[in-house]
């Protein structure tokens, strides 16, 4: 797709920010069936976004766009081929985002309150971290905007969920 950079560039970029901020949370968009892809690339592609481990993954079936290049490129990827190679990354982001958000368990983190009344709870919150991992939470008052450390207890692909740490 014309990127002006290698693979090797891109994965010393996040290898260099993970050293400076190991908690970081890279997410990443993926594009699956662009025109020419084949298995191997695609297999490839599998490979090299389980070895970044990114913690979400936004994934994309290419669809030909009108006036685009790659709307005329010959070996355009067939529909079913497209919908199996998405599907395959889909499932992979899920794995990457949940041992992601497994890492947090039987820590502490800072959230950021948003939201109250999840799940059709009043006092069930939800917040972001500071690297954006989503956490819910039950709150006995508080309002949105307000911070607090919340003690992780579980986590699954969609975030993290634990108990407000009270304070003296």
């Amino acid at each position: 797709m014309r990127r002006p950079y290698t693979l090797a560039e891109y994965r010393g970029v996040v290898d260099k920010v993970r050293e400076r901020i190991p908690d970081v949370a890279i997410t990443t968009d993926i594009i699956v069936g662009f025109p020419g892809e084949t298995d191997g690339q695609f297999e490839a592609a599998l490979k090299f976004v389980g070895e970044l481990a990114f913690s979400r993954l936004h994934v994309f079936r290419y669809s030909p766009r009108r006036g685009t290049p790659a709307a005329g490129f010959p070996d355009q990827v067939p529909t079913k081929v497209k919908n199996e190679r998405s599907q395959q990354m889909i499932q992979l982001g899920k794995e990457l985002s949940r041992a992601f958000h497994q890492r947090f368990i039987d820590g502490e983190v800072e959230v950021l309150w948003e939201e109250a009344g999840i799940d059709g709870q009043g006092d069930l919150w939800q917040g972001h971290t500071p690297n954006y991992v989503m956490v819910k939470a039950y709150r006995r008052a508080g309002s949105p905007g307000d911070i607090e450390r919340v003690s992780i207890t579980g986590a699954d692909e969609e975030g993290i969920w634990g108990a407000v740490v009270e304070t003296a």
